[in-house]
């Protein structure tokens, strides 16, 4: 199963989220397990170390930046990428990236806590929960 992970479930295990770290990391052992692959969309890196760097160092972010893509793959943003989300009938144009990135990945589904941010998707998505739940079965 291909999943791409929203930046904020990233965020939930770099930053150690007290609420949401548990159901996160757990979705990080599916990928370490192979259980799923997991992607990032190119354009979260830049996020993720931006925020890693102001709620730490930038040391903290490199080594935490380079654990993710050790661990996930990369699904690129391209021209194609864009124009489809520009086109796309999504509010956020990050959202339509993430969601357009998965789709030229083949994604399964995205994981995400922001659900409906991407109500008009035609792939899975799920609250982090919902996807532990859907490997389980």
């Amino acid at each position: 199963m291909n999943i791409l992970f929203d930046t904020n479930v990233l965020l939930d295990v770099l930053q150690q989220r007290s609420n949401f770290v548990d159901n996160a990391v757990q979705l990080f052992n599916a990928v370490e397990e192979s259980t799923i692959n997991g992607y990032i969309c190119a354009n979260s890196i830049s996020t993720i170390a931006y925020l890693l760097q102001r709620h730490k160092d930038k040391k903290f972010a490199v080594k935490n930046i380079g654990l993710l893509l050790e661990m996930f793959e990369i699904a690129p943003v391209n021209r194609i990428t864009i124009q489809d989300s520009l086109t796309s009938n999504f509010t956020d144009f990050d959202d339509a990236i993430i969601y357009n990135s998965a789709l030229h990945v083949n994604a399964n589904g995205i994981v995400t806590r922001n659900v409906k941010d991407f109500k008009t998707a035609k792939i899975n998505i799920y609250q982090p929960h919902e996807l532990i739940a859907a490997l389980a079965t």
